[in-house]
């Protein structure tokens, strides 16, 4: 004879990292009631149903510390290496049915069985701003400048050089909320005297290490398959676990970039000119999540998930020797939110932005 059916909606994070241990955190634990025979009134059925429907709405945040927090999505990673770090959140339906198993000299003998029920959390968040269709960069940032953000950037000689740095802007979408399978667009621009440009690709002179993950946008066919990229545009996540005062993190590409170059073309460094004229190099390109990532970056009680949209320019890859380029490697990263849907999922088109 059943006697209670109850069940437990239960949340939390668990995280560790090979330098400072574990720890799991309560995100979510509420508790429902569903039969009780106790509570079996003269309207209510005298014996257990067969069936007993419910539905029970989350909670939006949680407790954390003083803080209220958004209740975070589910989500697991497990970053190998030094230091070692997994972050996982998962959320379970824990379903206890008790019924009386014996009775004897007045008394109750119960027994207890749990039904385990996992599920998937994936809180839906839409884009603010639509991303506009950019037939061509050069036009759009005049008529439209508010439609972009700019990241300004340097990359910066060695002491012992004489030249002068070289200048990088990248420039993405304007809103920086993005939907998860949202394709953004980017451009990039170099620009400098014509030497430093020179010996940022001096290690090729037909510039064939300027690449990206699609062989058909390469500059040159003759690319080493182990060659590097000297420039390389990329979502990237940042997993970051707070222990013990002490925070540890791992970044993760989420993808690369694609990149082709815009007239005028790489090639005309090399064509006869003075050293010290100011030039510059452009190339457009796009960023899309890969189909494994399923939410956007979250911060709940030690640990943090945030994205970037991040730029490197290195023009000592494959190996070459530090001491003979006379530029220094570069790396700046744009945060950026990403979120389930994009702003046209809703209905919405660009016209009503």
């Amino acid at each position: 004879m059943v006697t209670e059916v109850e069940v437990k909606i239960e949340g939390k994070l668990d995280t560790t990292t090979s330098e400072t241990g574990g720890k799991s955190t309560p995100v979510l634990r509420e508790r429902h009631i569903l039969w009780s025979k106790q509570n079996a009134g003269p309207s209510n059925a005298p014996s257990c149903p067969s069936q007993l429907p419910f539905a029970f709405g989350l909670p939006s945040t949680f407790k954390d510390g003083d803080a209220d927090r958004s209740l975070p999505p589910s989500y697991s990673v497990f970053c190998h290496g030094v230091p070692t770090l997994f972050l996982k959140t998962t959320y379970t339906i824990r379903i206890a049915v008790t019924r009386v198993v014996h009775q004897k000299l007045g008394g109750l003998w119960t027994k207890t069985k749990h039904l385990l029920v996992p599920f998937q959390y994936v809180p839906r968040t839409r884009a603010h701003r639509p991303i506009l269709p950019v037939p061509s960069f050069f036009s759009s940032i005049k008529t439209s400048p508010e439609e972009w953000f700019q990241a300004v950037s340097t990359v910066k000689p060695r002491a012992t050089s004489s030249l002068t740095p070289v200048n990088c802007h990248l420039f993405i979408p304007a809103g920086r909320v993005y939907g998860i399978k949202d394709t953004i667009p980017f451009h990039l621009q170099l620009s400098g005297r014509v030497s430093s440009l020179r010996e940022l690709f001096a290690a090729s002179s037909s510039l064939d290490r300027v690449i990206s993950t699609d062989s058909s946008v390469t500059a040159s066919s003759k690319t080493a398959p182990e060659a590097k990229a000297v420039i390389r545009v990329s979502l990237m996540r940042q997993v970051s676990v707070d222990l013990h005062g002490h925070k540890g993190w791992r970044n993760i590409t989420l993808c690369e970039g694609t990149l082709s170059s815009v007239p005028p073309l790489m090639s005309t460094c090399y064509s006869p000119a003075s050293p010290t004229r100011e030039e510059h190099l452009d190339w457009e390109g796009e960023l899309r999540c890969e189909d494994g990532v399923t939410t956007g970056g979250f911060t709940a009680a030690n640990g943090q998930v945030k994205d970037f949209v991040t730029i490197n320019v290195n023009p000592t890859p494959g190996g070459t020797s530090t001491s003979k380029v006379g530029l220094m490697e570069t790396q700046v990263s744009v945060p950026i939110r990403l979120v389930t849907d994009s702003y046209g999922d809703y209905g919405f088109s660009s016209s009503d932005a």
